[in-house]
């Protein structure tokens, strides 16, 4: 019994021995461990040059990278550097929250590594750049695997990280959830039997004494330390996470309201429903760290969210319903994120198509000023249906097809035509194509309906000409209307009315109101009649000639006009006073001519297809730019080389002027490469548009006096040529304006890499004598608004004869009358009358707007015309010809937006974007503009917007903190630091942009 208590004594002691044992190896293990976390924690400190506040930091008891990363800054610097300066504290602040969150991005990088039993590669990513789980899914590829593979020679533990990159790439099978008691019990049961297992295993275990007991406790701090950092993750407590009550990101399920694919024009729902790690449904709301994101060509997308489901129950409550609405037809990309993690499936795709179709929304692409058709032979007309809200619709249901209508009148009677219709939807990848078919000659005024209502745009002047005429039309334009002619008749006016309009010098000019001038309108035939003299009419690719023959054998021009869209053909109905068919032609310089001509169907429609083939086939605006870069790279070829420019500063536009008088022609065709007096910017393109852009400001702004405004405090007022410039500004600034015009646009033809604006927003007027259109009282209205609603209007609109006007205009000096200037001969006599009013507001208008500064107007012209050749400006309007001078006007974030692209997609920089879009979305177009000169060197976008900058406008990182913009104009570069505010952000973007614009050097 002695040797049984003895015994049982031993064990009893060596049981008690065992367990002090253990308990003080777990507090030297715990202690280690204390001591590995804070030396690791030392270690990256120093590693990111954070080696100084180390001692801070342990001041405020952090101790681990973990405690690290939960940092919280601002108690943090209050509690540890009390007496900082403001800007001091801004720095320290945006550097530690800076490294705590990428400490985060590296915790959440090991704790999913640790998840898949792949800790051991942990180093080894961070040593290869990999920082967060965001950098794996984006960056992870073959050859980096390989390097890791060379590194670990397991290839099975390389495998098994291969297969968890894709897992996490890829999402996961669908997988059911509910909230069943049965799953639940389930569950726990498995909870159970791995306690009891694992209690199992430890007693068994146990009987190794200290060798079980060291393997015991190395098991039991894995465990904790797997546990710990799961619920530190998450939040939690270890109960929870033993019962798996937890939020998880892939245990979602996303419920699509609607039917796909879905049409555009009703608000769309979906509704999100959350479930914990043990398939429990989870309760949601705005502090759950849940994020939405829909994007439509690279803008956002508003949306509405409610928690808790459409019924807003207890039953509903792990359910989060959003409702967005949908305009625009295309790909939508729906993102949804818990906790900066996409939730399984995200993000979806989504696709919307065009609604029905909105006959006040649809357009007749390309349309022509008259369409030409021949008689018994459908000809096509593009229809582009679209819905209420501007989406593109294609017709397929054959009842739709059905539901184009056009109604058709015979120029000169009431007389309805029903022409025959059929629609061919496969020919044209923009538009229906409409195929109309009138089985008589004539002119006809048409419209063109769908579903009963008028299509817009959709009025048609239609010639109609038959099998014979269309064979002449198509016989002279194949030999280029060599030695073309048809007889005719001039129309003499009974009672003509003078109304004298100086001319424009111009001999040779452009472009007319809106594209190709066909018109048809009524001829008063009793003031007119024919004359006795035989003429001929000749057509030529470039002019239309009226002579006539001395003798019948000397031929003598009376009148020519060019074969451009400037020149303004309208046609007559028949009348019975004239025996053939009759048309006037007009070209804004010289007075209107009304001709009556047998063969005027011919005539027209081979002056119309003459037009179409001198400005490149059509009256669209992109397509006509197309042909004037075409035709001006043909005719002046893309020479090599640069021609080197030294500028000062301080006297642009003398130096510019001085540095330009020498070169020969050869020399503005190649690029310029701009050097400033005294800095030492390399010309990449961003030197050069910052010379045009400065340069263009003096020769064009207000304030240098060459141009002027009409009201001199209204900043957004056009400029006109000065007629009262000083007397420094001599008429040769004007002829190298004009040079510096034509040189933009002969560079923006060559590419979009050379392409240059100029900024400055001529007047209407100056514009349409660019182009040798006639100057009108009309043009007041744009140009002078004061002036036109004080006067002109009031004239327009009333009698003036109570006025007691003359065909006098006033010239004032500082306020002081000194001279009254005749607007015709014997003018101071002349009253303006109700009658002659009309002439009287078109004479005031040539005199202030064309006679006053037609010297200045020439001379530009001279300059612009050495580069730019008459004949391709014709092709433009006056709103045409401002766009390819000048770019867009108007800058649209929107655009700016959608045509960009990030450098730098990491850490915090989602949040700087969102703050730089926030900031730009507020700034006025004047800010808009600053910013755009700041980016890119210049404040004028091409005519396509941000589109067709080249290269493409581009976001891109810098590694500090609240430091202000910088930007790369060479290559349209905007680089962002890191900012620890919102509100410092947009005071340092404000300063970069007004402050920073201007001079190049190397700090």
């Amino acid at each position: 019994m002695e040797g049984i208590r003895r015994l049982n004594n031993h064990r009893f002691v060596t049981l008690v021995g065992v367990v002090v044992l253990s308990l003080f190896w777990y507090q030297i293990q715990v202690y280690l461990e204390q001591k590995q976390h804070k030396e690791s924690l030392h270690l990256w400190l120093k590693n990111n040059d954070l080696d100084r506040y180390i001692d801070k930091i342990n001041n405020a008891g952090v101790k681990s990278l973990q405690e690290f990363a939960e940092l919280d800054v601002n108690r943090f610097l209050v509690s540890q550097f009390p007496s900082l300066h403001h800007n001091e504290y801004s720095k320290v602040h945006g550097k530690f929250t800076k490294y705590v969150q990428k400490m985060k991005s590296q915790l959440i990088l090991y704790y999913w590594l640790e998840e898949n039993s792949l800790e051991r590669y942990f180093p080894t990513l961070i040593n290869l750049g990999f920082e967060s789980i965001e950098d794996i899914k984006d960056n992870m590829n073959e050859e980096i695997l390989r390097k890791v593979a060379n590194l670990d020679n397991r290839i099975a533990q390389v495998s098994k990280l291969k297969d968890a990159i894709e897992t996490l790439k890829l999402s996961p099978d669908e997988r059911r959830h509910n909230s069943s008691w049965i799953k639940y019990i389930f569950y726990i049961f498995l909870r159970l039997l791995s306690v009891i297992w694992w209690i199992v295993k430890t007693i068994a275990k146990s009987l190794g004494y200290l060798l079980v007991s060291g393997i015991l406790i190395v098991y039991i701090r894995a465990t904790i330390r797997r546990t710990n950092s799961v619920c530190q993750r998450h939040k939690i407590s270890v109960l929870n996470y033993v019962l798996g009550n937890y939020l998880h990101p892939k245990n979602t399920k996303v419920l699509w309201q609607w039917k796909e694919p879905a049409v555009v024009g009703q608000a769309m729902t979906f509704v999100i429903e959350f479930y914990r790690y043990n398939c429990i449904a989870h309760p949601v709301d705005k502090n759950s760290g849940i994020t939405v994101e829909i994007l439509h060509k690279g803008s956002m997308i508003a949306y509405s969210c409610e928690y808790g489901g459409p019924t807003q129950n207890r039953q509903d409550s792990n359910k989060m319903k959003v409702t967005f609405t949908v305009r625009q037809a295309g790909e939508y990309t729906i993102a949804i994120l818990l906790a900066h993690e996409h939730v399984k499936g995200s993000p979806f795709k989504k696709v919307f198509l065009p609604g029905p179709v909105e006959s006040s929304k649809c357009i007749i692409v390309d349309r022509l000023s008259m369409l030409v058709v021949k008689k018994d032979t459908y000809s096509p007309l593009i229809v582009q249906m679209r819905d209420k809200y501007g989406n593109t619709c294609a017709l397929t249901d054959v009842q739709c097809l059905g539901k184009f209508k056009v109604d058709i009148t015979k120029i000169g009677s009431r007389r309805k035509v029903d022409p025959e219709l059929f629609v061919d939807t496969t020919d044209s990848p923009v538009g229906n194509v409409l195929h109309i078919k009138i089985e008589e000659e004539g002119c006809y005024a048409g419209e063109v309906s769908y579903d009963g209502a008028r299509i817009d745009n959709s009025a048609l002047t239609i010639l109609s000409l038959t099998i014979d005429e269309w064979t002449a039309v198509e016989k002279n334009i194949q030999k280029h209307c060599y030695n073309v002619w048809y007889e005719s008749s001039l129309l003499v006016n009974n009672n003509p009315v003078n109304q004298h309009l100086t001319p424009s010098r111009r001999s040779a000019s452009s472009a007319g109101i809106n594209g190709i001038n066909l018109t048809i309108s009524s001829l008063d035939s009793s003031q007119y009649r024919v004359s006795n003299k035989k003429l001929y009419c000749y057509i030529s690719p470039k002019h239309l000639s009226i002579k006539e023959y001395l003798i019948k054998i000397i031929p003598r021009k009376l009148h020519v006009f060019r074969v451009s869209p400037r020149t303004k053909l309208t046609l007559h109905p028949p009348t019975r006073e004239f025996e053939h068919p009759t048309f006037t032609l007009d070209d804004g310089i010289q007075p209107p001519v009304s001709v009556m001509c047998k063969d005027r169907n011919v005539l027209v429609a081979t002056f119309s297809r003459l037009v179409l083939m001198n400005i490149g086939g059509s009256e669209n605006f992109k397509k006509k730019q197309e042909f004037f870069n075409q035709q001006l790279l043909s005719k002046h070829g893309s020479k090599y080389g640069c021609t080197e420019l030294k500028i000062d500063r301080q006297n642009l536009l003398e130096s510019s002027y001085a540095a330009c008088k020498s070169l020969y022609f050869s020399d503005w065709l190649r690029l310029f490469s701009i050097r400033f007096q005294g800095e030492e910017g390399l010309d990449w393109g961003g030197v050069r548009r910052e010379w045009i852009d400065l340069l263009s400001g003096i020769l064009f702004g207000h304030e240098h006096k060459l141009f002027t405004r009409f009201k001199e405090e209204d900043a957004q007022a056009l400029v006109h040529p000065n007629p009262k410039r000083p007397a420094n500004l001599k008429l040769k600034y004007y002829e190298f304006a004009g040079r510096i015009v034509g040189k933009c646009m002969y560079e923006s033809a060559v590419g979009a890499g050379r392409r240059q604006n100029i900024k400055a927003k001529f007047s209407r007027s100056f514009l349409a004598q660019l182009l040798g259109q006639r100057v009108t009282y009309k043009h007041f209205e744009t140009d002078d608004k004061d002036f036109y609603r004080s006067k002109i209007k009031y004239i327009e609109e009333n009698d003036p004869a109570d006025l007691d006007l003359k065909f006098v205009e006033e010239e004032y000096i500082d306020g002081k009358l000194v001279e009254n200037v005749a607007l015709k001969p014997g003018g101071a006599q002349i009253p303006v009358t109700e009658e002659n009013k009309l002439e009287y507001l078109n004479l005031l208008a040539q005199y202030r707007l064309v006679t006053s500064c037609q010297q200045e107007i020439e001379s530009f012209l001279k300059g612009l015309n050495e580069l730019i050749p008459d004949s391709l400006l014709s092709i433009f309007d006056e709103n045409e010809l401002e766009l390819v001078m000048c770019g867009t006007g108007d800058i649209s974030v929107t655009d700016m937006k959608a045509n960009h692209i990030d450098l730098y997609r990491a850490g915090s920089w989602s949040k700087v974007i969102d703050w730089f879009w926030t900031i730009v979305s507020s700034f006025t177009q004047e800010e808009l503009a600053r910013l755009v000169q700041f980016i890119t060197g210049s404040s004028q976008l091409p005519p396509g917007g941000f589109s067709e900058l080249s290269p493409t406008l581009q976001i891109s990182y810098f590694p500090a903190t609240d430091a202000l913009p910088t930007a790369h104009t060479c290559f349209n570069q905007l680089c962002l630091a890191d900012y620890t505010s919102f509100e410092e952000m947009q005071r340092l973007l404000l300063i970069a942009i007004t402050e920073g614009c201007e001079g190049f050097g190397f700090a």
